[in-house]
Formats: C-alpha cells, sequence, structure tokens
C-alpha cells in the first residue's frame, strides 16, 4: 500500500486504487503509524494519542475494536496492519514524500487531543522543510560506463616483486583518485604485463550507475 499525506490522507494500493476508510480514526491511526521509527507504536502510545481522555479499560476497548475494524476495510491488505499484546505496526507501507508545499500535511486530520496535535505540529513542520519530491524523467536513459584500462610493465622485474607491487600500487591509487572520484570515468581496470603479454584485467574501482 502507499500512503500519500500531501493535503488529505489518501492510501492507495499498488496499482493506485483507493482504500476508503471510514471514520476520523482510521485514517488517524495509520498516518500515526507510518510516520513513526520502522512504522511501529506501542498500544499505550496509540491509546494516548487517539483516547487521551477515556479510561484506559475503555480507550483498550476502543482500540481493540478500531483495529478490527480497520482491517475488515483493508480487505486483501489486512495483514499489512499487524498487532500484538504490545505493539502495532505497518509492514510494506510506502509513506510517499510530501509533493507540494503549498499543501499542509493531513489537511483533514482530525481533533484528537493534545498528544495527536504536537504529533500533527511535528509532522507539519518536518513537511514544509522537506524538499519537495523530484520526478524522474523517464525519457531520459543512463549513459553507459566509461571503462578505462590501465596495463603497467614494471621494468627488470616481475610481477610478485613486493617492490614492484607498491609502486604499481601507488599508481593505481593516484589514477582511482584522479579518475574514479572526479567522476570522470565508471569503472577502472588494471592489466600487469609480463613476459608472456598481458593478464587479464581487474577491476580496482567501479561506481554503481545513477538510478533515476
Amino acid at each position: 500500500m502507499r500512503l500519500d499525506l500531501t493535503g488529505s490522507f489518501r492510501l492507495t494500493d499498488e496499482d493506485g486504487v483507493e482504500i476508503p476508510l471510514s471514520g476520523r480514526l482510521g485514517p488517524a491511526l495509520i498516518a500515526g503509524l507510518a510516520t513513526s521509527h520502522r512504522q511501529s507504536k506501542s498500544r499505550d502510545a496509540l491509546r494516548a494519542m487517539l483516547w487521551p481522555r477515556s479510561p484506559d479499560k475503555q480507550s483498550t476497548a476502543s482500540l481493540r475494536s478500531l483495529l478490527s475494524a480497520l482491517r475488515k476495510e483493508l480487505g486483501s491488505h489486512a495483514k499489512q496492519l499487524v498487532a500484538d499484546r504490545r505493539m502495532v505496526r505497518l509492514e510494506g507501507v510506502t509513506l510517499l514524500p510530501h509533493q507540494d508545499p503549498t499543501l499542509a500535511f493531513f489537511d483533514d486530520a482530525p481533533g484528537l487531543g493534545e498528544v495527536f496535535e504536537d504529533w500533527l505540529s511535528t509532522e507539519r513542520s518536518r513537511a514544509q522543510t522537506a524538499k519537495p519530491a523530484v520526478r524522474p524523467d523517464l525519457s531520459m536513459q543512463p549513459a553507459p560506463p566509461t571503462r578505462v584500462c590501465v596495463a603497467l610493465y614494471p621494468p627488470d622485474v616481475t610481477t610478485d616483486d613486493p617492490h614492484a607491487n607498491h609502486v604499481v600500487g601507488r599508481i593505481v591509487g593516484q589514477i582511482r583518485q584522479h579518475l574514479c572520484l572526479m567522476d570522470m570515468t565508471d569503472v577502472l581496470d588494471l592489466s600487469i604485463m609480463d613476459e608472456s603479454g598481458i593478464t587479464p584485467p581487474t577491476t580496482l574501482a567501479q561506481r554503481p550507475p545513477d538510478v533515476a
């Protein structure tokens, strides 16, 4: 599932079809979980957030009823709302980044008391200071990586000579620093020449291609 809190609450499936939730507490609970660390909250935290003025016994029963109602509304996605005796969490739910700074975060959020308002104020401040999400230009294809091959032939020494290897290592280090770290190349290969010819190249450094 995907959750968009730019403006009004909107929960959709992987195909973009909206999953409607009735009432005001269901969206509040889902939003609270989605913005939490590991998308998880304790039952006590949820009760304080959603029913701050209710006695413990009543708020415990209310949370149990809300979770049951949400699972029915989520249908085939009910397994993504997981609860045990202490914790409630979401699994596999993507919280989309705030898309438009002119729109408030979760602008249809209910008024549920001080704890909920503190959470809402914090998330709205974070959304306003976050950079707008940049949609990738799918028409732009990444350029093929540039490959640089370097062949080194230490004179009068064998390739397993420690001094030769040390010198080669320093040269390769300089090449890697000036090419790879300056984004001039993506792949740097090294071939060591000996009397029998050139050994197969060894990849020394490789930068992953940029992902749109």
